[in-house]
């Protein structure tokens, strides 16, 4: 979410129930970016991003795997602070169940800093949405997402970024 609140008052009962500081990593997102989150959730999978850094310097580009994938049909996308969703499957490669994706920084759709959503969504069906073109909002995309996947298995896994 884009609040801090709720996640001190869960810092703080954690600490009273048992003792100790939860190891928490805060990460607040836009509002726009809060559908993709709460589809990650229910469309939640074994697939897990790992990034070689979550926060990016100027000009550094997103690396990134995406393992345990067993699906066939995998579209990867940058979701952008202002809940862009951008298609970068072209910049990854597949080796089994792993994904390796190489973004430059200035592929990235928004020049300016902020949080970023790594989102992979795989389907057990082949998906028009998953080879969206053109940048579209992900709240439009996933409502496409949800429609054209109905009856198949689709999973995802997303993953948080900071771009300086």
């Amino acid at each position: 979410g884009d609040r801090v609140e709720p996640f001190e008052r869960l810092d703080k009962s954690f600490q009273s129930a048992f003792g100790i500081e939860p190891q928490i990593r805060l990460r607040a997102i836009t509002k726009k970016q809060c559908p993709v989150v709460e589809f990650a959730h229910v469309s939640k999978s074994q697939m897990a991003f790992a990034l070689k850094s979550d926060l990016l310097k100027a000009g550094e580009p997103v690396e990134a795997s995406l393992t345990r994938v067993t699906a066939e049909n995998v579209g990867v996308f940058v979701v952008t602070p202002d809940g862009i969703i951008v298609n970068v499957t072209s910049m990854s490669s597949r080796y089994e169940d792993e994904i390796t994706i190489q973004i430059p920084n200035e592929a990235l759709a928004s020049k300016a800093g902020g949080e970023y959503l790594l989102l992979a969504v795989a389907s057990d069906k082949p998906l028009a949405s998953l080879d969206v073109k053109s940048a579209r909002d992900a709240a439009g995309f996933l409502e496409s997402l949800r429609q054209e996947g109905q009856g198949s298995t689709v999973m995802s896994a997303v993953k948080y970024l900071r771009k300086k």
